[in-house]
């Protein structure tokens, strides 16, 4: 789910973690496991 989706179906209480540098949904980390990046957004919704 990104973020877009979960904005729209209004999941309360929805956490989504994504790689800035390349847009991966990511669990729980501080460092993207595809890329390396430690740009790691976290949305709260």
């Amino acid at each position: 789910m990104g973020v877009l989706d979960a904005l729209r179906t209004g999941r309360r209480g929805t956490e989504l973690y994504e790689c800035r540098n390349c847009g991966r949904k990511l669990d729980d980390h501080d460092e993207c496991p595809h890329c390396g990046s430690q740009e790691i957004a976290h949305y709260v919704f």
